[in-house]
């Protein structure tokens, strides 16, 4: 047989989450549950192979990286988890693994940090989080709007690899597994990030906005909003428009052009600013403030499509996503964030009798930068965002084709 490399890398920031511990059992069990034990004993097999690989690659047994497990979290709960937080110590990275054996294993990544979910979560990974537990959950309830069938099991868990479910990790993670089967004949893609800026939106970033005694931000003043942050992250980009002087505008934190920066971008878009939290229309004045107010030859708006997200990444460009609840059949509670790299992955699905390819499908990741300082800044699974019609990713969106 020919052999199957399976690239499995990284694992990205992390932190606690504000729910059941991982010294509890789950009570509903059958087939396709991953119990708090399986999800630990995985932990710890990517921390071997992530240290017997680096070791490999660099003949020098002291180079090696060893991930040692932190915590282990359920989410929402330990009696019936969606995913499991996987924290692995001193910021080694973490994995959200899927607690359900009809979904891609890995959900998300990141080789730097922990995971951080509390109640100082950015908006824009609440929105994904409660996205993703709501798809999950939907495969639990034998709901059909989505591409697993709801009787089998994702061919990365049931397979003669064991390493094969960390496929579509953060590359950063470094394991590469190799595996005698016959390969699919399609080329993964890989697109690192191109931006690696860490912006916020309080002090610093909005010195320049109307002081309206915000109690919580030390300057009295209002945050910039999650549209004015990753607008200003995709300009940062390409360093344009010219007029902004943007050797003075940092990657990883605010200075005065900085806020000027930001108050003009939340003029462009009709900015409403609150103490409580900023907000634009992502849908209809983003693109338009990108051609218009600031010189950009082309932004265009289209729903979310993760496809185009990867093409879009591969020539070049940066994109900016959106996301929100519905509510009573209404969009509200709308964020916004950049989409800065990403990985389309590709798996086979096997008759293991035989031997041979009977179907193969992809995954898609982003790497999605939050806007919030960089915490949680990692790869996040993309493809259930694809149906815009549950309660969390409703009418999900995406600016793109931008360029000066």
């Amino acid at each position: 047989m020919k052999v199957l490399k399976y690239i499995l890398l990284g694992i990205t920031s992390l932190g606690i989450l504000s729910c059941q511990r991982d010294d509890m059992s789950i009570t509903k069990k059958d087939k396709y549950n991953v119990t708090t034990t399986e999800a630990r004993d995985l932990a710890g097999l990517a921390s071997q192979v992530s240290s017997k690989t680096s070791k490999q690659a660099s003949g020098k047994t002291g180079e090696s990286k060893q991930r040692i497990v932190k915590e282990v979290i359920a989410y929402p709960n330990d009696e019936s988890p969606s995913f499991y937080i996987i924290n692995y110590v001193d910021e080694g990275g973490f994995i959200l693994l899927a607690a359900d054996k009809r979904s891609v294993p890995v959900i998300a990544s990141s080789a730097h940090g922990n995971f951080i979910f509390n109640d100082k979560t950015s908006p824009e990974l609440k929105s994904w989080v409660d996205a993703t537990a709501e798809y999950i959950q939907n495969i639990e309830k034998d709901k059909s709007n989505r591409a697993v069938n709801s009787s089998t099991v994702n061919p990365l868990w049931d397979g003669p690899c064991p390493d094969a479910i960390f496929r579509g990790i953060d590359p950063e993670f470094g394991i590469n597994t190799v595996c005698e089967m016959e390969p699919c004949n399609y080329q993964d893609v890989e697109i690192a990030p191109k931006i690696n800026t860490t912006w916020g939106q309080g002090v610093g970033y909005n010195d320049q906005l109307i002081n309206m005694s915000c109690t919580n931000y030390s300057n009295g003043r209002p945050p910039v909003g999650c549209v004015a942050t990753a607008m200003g992250q995709v300009m940062k980009y390409y360093n344009y428009p010219t007029s902004y002087n943007w050797s003075a505008v940092p990657l990883t934190y605010p200075t005065s052009e900085t806020a000027k920066l930001m108050k003009n971008i939340g003029q462009a878009v009709s900015m409403d600013w609150q103490c409580n939290g900023s907000g634009a229309d992502t849908q209809n004045d983003v693109a338009t403030a990108f051609r218009n107010n600031f010189g950009y030859s082309s932004a265009k708006y289209m729903n979310f499509d993760s496809y185009k997200m990867i093409t879009e990444l591969q020539a070049g460009r940066v994109l900016i996503m959106r996301g929100g609840q519905n509510v009573n059949g209404n969009y509200a509670n709308g964020h916004a964030w950049v989409v800065e790299g990403g990985r389309m992955t590709w798996t086979c699905d096997w008759n293991w009798e035989t031997g041979q390819v009977i179907g193969a499908y992809s995954n898609t990741y982003g790497y999605m930068n939050w806007g919030w300082s960089g915490i949680d800044n990692g790869y996040y699974q993309t493809e259930h965002l694809n149906n815009s019609g549950g309660s969390f990713n409703y009418k999900t969106g995406m600016v793109y084709d931008i360029r000066p």
